[in-house]
Parts: C-alpha cells; structure tokens; sequence
C-alpha cells in the first residue's frame, strides 16, 4: 500500500514537477490547493492539472475569508512591514496553508507532507516550522531544495514527463499571489541594477497611464480594521478585491526590495500591494489621531519585532501571541474615517474623523484667541526639561558664543567669516515660519515624489527621503522637534533634520528647487489651507444673522441716515444688509483662493531649472489648481496675499461698523438689544457697567488689519524683480490677520446666537418720531399733488408736530387737512409704522413678504 501524502500545490513549475517525482518514489500524492486570492487565477483548472501530472486526488479549499479575517487583519491592525517595506505577501499565507494540508493528512492518514520549495527561500523555512508547530509527527519532503534542482534542471524534468510549465525559460519569473498582494522575483528582477519590467507587473498600472484626475475613497475602521468604504459595510475580503483594482489603477503600491533573507542572503523582491498600501497608510493616519503619545511611539518597536516574527517563520510561537496581545488592546480605540486621495502612484490621507475617540481637541490646537491651551504653563515646563543640557552648557561651555560658522549653513560653501547670534537671529524668519512647517513638509513631499517620478533621483532614494520627511513631521507635531535660529528658516530646518535621520541622500531633495519658490509655495498653501476655514465661518455667521432675521422679520425699528430717524424697518430687515455684506465677502475669498491655488513649485530661484522636472505633478500632489506659466513671476508673486488682506479687510470693515450698531444699540440711550453676559464686560470702578467690548474690540482690530495690509503693499511696492529679502516680511500680517478674523466670526457668531432683541423698544421708538413723514408726502403725490409741493407741506406739519410734541399720526384730521384739503380719514391708516413697512414691496424693500424672500434667497445661497 502505497503512503499517503499531502502536497501545497500552487500549479507552478516547482510544485507541477514535485508530483511525479514523489510518486516515483511511491507516494500516493494529494495535491491541496489553496484559494487564498490569487488574482486572475483559474484554480479549477490548477485543480485538475494536478490530477494530470500524477496526483492520485485534488482538492480546491476555498480560504479567502479566513485568511483575511485571521492572517490579514491582524497585519492592518499592527501596521507590519517587514524592514519597513514589505507588508508580508507571502509569508502570512504559508501559516494557513500548513494549518489547512495538516488538517487534511490527519483526515486522510497521510504521513507527509510536501512542499516546493528551494534552498535559497524563506517559505522552506516557513511550511516546514509550521508543520513542526501544528504536529512534529509528520514527515516533511522537500524535492527541488533536497535534489537542488536548478531552474533549468527543473524544466529539463518538466519536458521530460511531459508537464506542463506556464513559465519558459527566457522569462523564468516566480510569482506568488494572494488577495494581499501579488510577489515577483527571479529572472531579470535577479540583477539589483536592472529595473523591474512594466511585463512583471499584472495589478498596479504605470504612472505614465494612470488617471489624470484623483480618485477619494473614505475608509471607515472599527477595532483597527475596515469595515466600510464610502459608507458601504462590507467584508475585508471585499475591501480588498476594491481596493486592489482602484487604487492599482492609479498605480499604488509597487515595492521593489533588497530584502534580507531569513536564510541569510540578499534577495530583490517585486511587490504589488495596492490595497494594502492604502489600507496601512489610512490606519495609521487614524491612529495619529486616537492613539496616546507614549502608546503611538511604542506601538511601532512592537510592530518591528511582530513583522519579523511573520516573516521568520514564527506566527505560532509565544513571543508572537504576546506582542499580538498588545496590538489587540491598542486598537480598541482606533474607530473612524480616513478619506484617502489616490493618484499617480501616491496614497495620501487629506481627512480623518473620530467620533468616539478622537484625542484631537481643537480648542487645544488652535492658535487663535479662543485656545483653551494654558501656553503660560509651557515655560515652566521647557525649563525643566531642558534643564539637565542647560547646566551641562554652563559647565563645559560647548558652544561658541561667537555664533555658529558660517560654513556650517547649508548654503555656507564661499562664505568665511562668522555672524554673532544676535546678526542671525535679525536675518531669521523661524518666527513666522514656526506657522508652515506642515506646508513646508508637504511641499518638499511632494517634490520628492516627483523626483523620483522623473528618475531625476531613483525611486529608492525618493522612498528614503519621503519617509524621512515623514518621520521629521512626526517629530514636529510630538514636539521632538524645534525650529532652530542657527538654521535661519524652515527650509533649512527641515533639511537638516532629514540628514540626520537619512543621512546625505537628503541633500538630493533640494534637486531642481530653491529656497524662493520653496517659499512661495509654503505660503500659497498655507493660505489656500485656510481660506475654506474662513469661508465656512463666515457661512456659519450669516445663518446664525439669517436666524434672528427670520424671528424679526416684522420686529419694527427705526432706519436711519446720517444717524438721524429716517424711515421705519424692520430688524430683520436691517440685518439682512449685513448678510449681503458677508456673501460678498464670501465671493471675495472664493476669487482670491484662484489666485492662491496656484503653484510656485519648479520656478526654482527665478528662471526655472534644467532637470526635467513635472510642475503639474507636484501641483496635482499639493491640490494646486494650476501652476504658473513664468517661473519669475512665480517667485516674485504676492499678490494672492495682498488680496488675502484685501477680502480680510473688508471683511472686518463689515464687521466694524456691525460693531458700531451693536454698541449704539445696546447702550442705555437706544436699549434695542441686550448682550449676552458672556460678550460683554464690567467696569473696575463702575459696579453698573456692562460695556459692548468685544464689539468695540473689533473696531481696534479693524485697524490692525488695514495696518497689515497697508504693510504687505509697502513691503512690495518699490521691489524688482524676482526675490528679494525684504519679502520675508510678507507672511507676519497674514497669519495676525487670518487669526483675527477667525477670532471676530466666532465671537460675533456667538454675540449674535445669544442677543436678546428688546422688541418693544425698538417698536416703541418708531411711533414716537417722524418717520413716517416720507409716507405722508407720498400720500399726496398719489393724490395728485408734485412731490415737491407735497414734501413742503408735510415739512410744515412735521415743524408743527415738533411744537406740539404731536405726532402726524396723532393730530386731528382737521388739522392735517388745514395743510391740504387732499388728507382724507384714510391717511391714519397709512402713518401707522408697520403699514408703512407693508406698503414698500419694491423687490429687496421692507414688507414682510419681501424680507421673506430675501431670507429664502440667502438660505438658498447657503444650501439650507
């Protein structure tokens, strides 16, 4: 009776010939064969080839789920990449195999198992530690590393027996695939220096054939797994499958590694991963976002040490199951969206939310008036930490008090003499760009990427460099990282930085840029970063007005002009002037973010370069909508700035005289309305004072705003072209000015949400005035009567009425009529101040149904 055994099938040329030479040597072979997503696969026909080259049964498991839910899951969920690139294609699937043909022999009573392995891999070492782990009593063979068959050997053999190969010996690539990801190696991939074929690869496309526009996919975890994608529940198996062919549309995630073999030697691997690309890129991004500091820097030492368990053959082993203990508990927290941007061979995270756990706060992160961060406990907290380098300065005297060298800049290679530190702290600007370091990454990330993209460096360099950027905004954002006055800016920082961490490969970022379009670019993304905050706080403004419009509609106050009674309106009414005001605004800031969605990036110093760089690449990566056409104008622009400060001053000139209304209105005097105690403040010396200050406040403010302004236009206004230093002096204004206008919505929102509108007053004051004389000269003029004539009358009455201390609704038809004989009963009813509302129904005027519209027509513009 012939012994039974189990052989890992997969169909290819190593496990096709292993067949009929076990059987030479009288095994009664079943081949096993595993679907664990092999792309583009007919495993039915890999099935049935097994029983044609000689083995006595087949079987086709169907393991998709179960290698997703257990072998993949836990991979997304610890973030593992074996030496930081590989996220274990082939290794997480030879566990499961082994489980599944261990299985099988103790159903079928097999004493063996087979596998196809070589001598020179990691998979021998793979299926035959699991085989020991799952049952040490089972005898293992291992055909084509035991005989040390060559590839061609391998062929020779296959020719003879008549198998059939799906590989010639001219393209002799070996691939392993599964829903994970799809591994290449062997052939011309074997040469390091030779660059993988567009032939190798089968799920990522080239970036030359990508789509030109980004594709948006949000993906929503639970425990640290996807669960949706665009709010779609699905299985991971299904995310999967749709990640891998859209994000390999748009060519993400090819990994070609010098990888260091568990058995001791150096292998090139070609790896697509898409899906996992996408997947591992958008946890970690949440992860950032709900995971504590010490829990977030520990995590990836565990991840490390777990990736290296994976990939040395050691996922049943106890070191594994504790490490794998930890992970489970970190991810208790990492619930929400990451909205990923997928173009051109990038992954990139451009939002993420948490609603359960979320430790972003940002009343803490916010630069603005309204942070809730104590910034005064800071500086205690500086000094304690800096203490111990402190007290080692003072003792050993380090550093020179001279200054650093100038050969020590970057730039420092003709210069000789030293600079005090007091000279380069004057020439510095780490005082405004501590505001764009994340701009400043971003830009020189994308920059990278295009570099490598054009193989102006080589895609391994830009890896490196992108990576190290990565780690260096980490630093920033943990607070590892400061800027440094020796460096003088950002730029310089970051670069410097990046050397320590990746060595002098960073010096090839700054390939093809200079520091005067670095900045430009910085700057423009900054402001376009901002101005969708402003506009939605301005939005936000206008419906919190559109509100109390709404409840005022018919609430009658006086108008004026030349602070004088002129005409009766309503509150509503009054109101709604100031919610055009805000739509303009509005449209202000939309046609200066045109302006500003424009990218300096390529200009270089001013006259472009000669490396054949892709600006519109970069544009794309930094969401720029266009780039601009003379590399001059690019570096010496600033206009989108001055008209940044140009909207913002309007802005607060809207406000301002908002402010004065508000004053005058919630003075003793008019007592139209009443402020909120929360928008309001006292007197030291006054216990009766309630003073309107954040109103007055924004009047001030006003004028620092115009002051900014008026100082960028000074700034260029004498300047030839292109850079010139006195432009470091164009960013301090604008980011004072956006902080203050975000400040003034906020706080104007709230006075407005929470003011207490004192109907009876206002109504009040529009029957104990004159107003109402306009209606009455109008009355005449429809009788007949010159509206000359009849101003000169109704003047007459009003003087009359001013003796009297009567009103004109208040006197005697005789009396009205001793003026003119044309006043009949009738006109009592027209003087009354709501019917002389009512009555102007000219479109945009002050009757109720027409504060209606103009309500509905703003709430329309708002899309409520």
């Amino acid at each position: 009776m012939q012994e039974k055994l189990v052989l890992a099938y997969s169909g290819g040329l190593d496990t096709s010939v292993a067949i009929p030479w076990l059987k030479e040597k009288g095994y009664a072979v079943t081949a096993v064969v595993l679907d664990v997503g092999q792309h583009g696969k007919d495993l039915d026909f890999i099935k049935a080839k097994a029983l044609q080259v000689g083995a006595e049964a087949s079987i086709l498991l169907d393991a998709k789920e179960e290698f997703a839910t257990d072998y993949v899951a836990p991979v997304i969920q610890g973030n593992l990449l074996y030496e930081g690139e590989y996220p274990l294609v082939s290794a997480l699937s030879r566990p499961l195999i082994i489980k599944k043909l261990v299985e099988i022999a103790h159903q079928i009573g097999a004493t063996t198992i087979a596998h196809g392995s070589t001598g020179h891999g990691n998979d021998q070492v793979r299926f035959e530690a699991a085989i020991h782990a799952f049952d040490p009593n089972l005898k293992i063979e291992a055909p084509i590393r035991d005989f040390q068959w060559s590839r061609e050997e391998e062929i020779a053999y296959a020719d003879a027996h008549h198998v059939p190969i799906p590989v010639g010996e001219e393209s002799p690539y070996s691939i392993d695939e599964n829903i994970w990801g799809r591994a290449i190696e062997a052939g011309i991939l074997e040469n390091p220096w030779h660059e993988a074929p567009e032939e190798a690869y089968e799920l990522t496309t080239a970036i030359v054939d990508t789509p030109d526009v980004a594709d948006f996919v949000t993906i929503s975890f639970e425990g640290g797994l996807p669960v949706a994608l665009d709010g779609e529940a699905m299985s991971l198996t299904t995310i999967l499958e749709k990640l891998n062919v859209l994000a390999g549309t748009h060519g993400i995630g090819r990994v070609d590694h010098i990888e260091n073999r568990l058995v001791g030697i150096k292998s090139r691997e070609i790896y697509e991963v898409p899906a996992a690309t996408v997947l591992m890129t958008a946890h970690k991004d949440l992860e950032d976002l709900t995971l504590e500091r010490d829990v977030a820097h520990f995590k990836p030492i565990v991840a490390e040490h777990l990736a290296n368990l994976v990939y040395d053959a050691k996922w049943v082993s106890p070191l594994f199951d504790a490490l794998q203990a930890f992970i489970k508990v970190t991810q208790q927290v990492v619930n929400g969206d990451v909205k990923m941007k997928l173009f051109k061979g990038s992954a990139i995270a451009v939002a993420r939310q948490s609603a359960k756990n979320s430790l972003y706060d940002e009343n803490l992160a916010t630069y603005t008036a309204s942070s809730s961060f104590d910034q005064a406990a800071a500086v205690g907290f500086i000094k304690l930490w800096t203490l111990g380098n402190t007290v080692f300065e003072q003792v050993n005297h380090v550093h020179s008090e001279q200054g650093s060298s100038m050969t020590d800049k970057l730039w420092g290679g003709r210069f000789t003499e030293t600079g005090s530190d007091r000279v380069q702290a004057y020439g510095a600007s780490i005082a405004a760009d501590q505001y764009m370091i994340a701009e400043d990454i971003q830009a020189s990330i994308a920059h990278a990427q295009m570099l490598g993209q054009q193989a102006i460096i080589t895609a391994a360099e830009a890896t490196q460099i992108v990576a190290g950027l990565q780690a260096v905004r980490a630093d920033f954002e943990s607070g590892v990282a400061t800027l440094q006055i020796a460096q003088e800016d950002v730029h310089m920082n970051v670069e410097v930085l990046l050397t320590e961490k990746i060595g002098p490969v960073a010096g090839k970022l700054h390939t093809a840029r200079s520091r005067n379009d670095q900045v430009a670019t910085d700057f423009h993304l900054w402001v376009a970063n901002r101005l969708p905050h402003i506009i939605e706080a301005i939005k936000q403004f206008q419906k919190t007005l559109l509100q109390v419009a709404t409840d005022n509609q018919a609430t009658l106050m006086p108008g004026y002009t030349h602070l004088q009674h002129a005409q009766p309106v309503t509150f509503g009414f009054h109101l709604l002037a100031y919610v055009g005001m805000l739509a303009r605004d509005v449209e202000r800031f939309e046609f200066n973010m045109k302006h500003t969605k424009v990218s300096p990036l390529g200009a270089a110093a001013l006259a472009g370069t000669t490396f054949a760089i892709d600006r519109t690449m970069t544009a794309d990566l930094l969401g720029f909508d266009d780039v601009y056409h003379n590399a001059m104008d690019a570096v010496s622009d600033r206009d989108f700035a001055i008209e940044f400060l140009q909207s913002a001053a309007i802005l607060m000139m809207h406000l301002s005289r908002l402010s004065e209304e508000l004053i005058l209105w919630s003075s003793y005097e008019f007592g139209f309305v009443t402020l909120s105690d929360a928008y309001a403040t006292g007197s030291s010396i006054m216990p009766q004072k309630k003073n309107a200050d954040f109103a007055e406040l924004t009047r001030g403010k006003t004028g620092r705003v115009y002051g900014d302004l008026m100082g960028l236009m000074t700034v260029m206004k004498g300047l030839p072209l292109a850079y010139n230093k006195d432009m470091q002096e164009d960013k301090q204004g604008v980011f004072e000015t956006y902080t203050t206008i975000m400040d003034a919505l906020f706080v104007f929102d709230g006075m407005f949400a929470t003011l207490q509108v004192n109907r009876d007053v206002m109504s009040e004051s529009t029957h104990n005035d004159f107003s109402n004389a306009t209606e009455l000269a109008d009355y005449l003029a429809n009788k007949g009567l010159a509206f000359r004539e009849a101003h000169a009358i109704v003047g007459q009455l009003v003087l009359q009425g001013i003796q009297t201390q009567v009103n004109l609704q208040d006197m005697p038809l005789a009396e009205l009529q001793k003026a003119s004989e044309l006043i009949t009963d009738d006109v009592y009813q027209i003087l009354q101040p709501m019917m002389v509302v009512e009555r102007r129904t000219s479109f945009g005027g002050t009757a109720v149904t027409e504060v209606s519209n103009q309500i509905k027509f703003y709430q329309e513009q708002l899309g409520e």
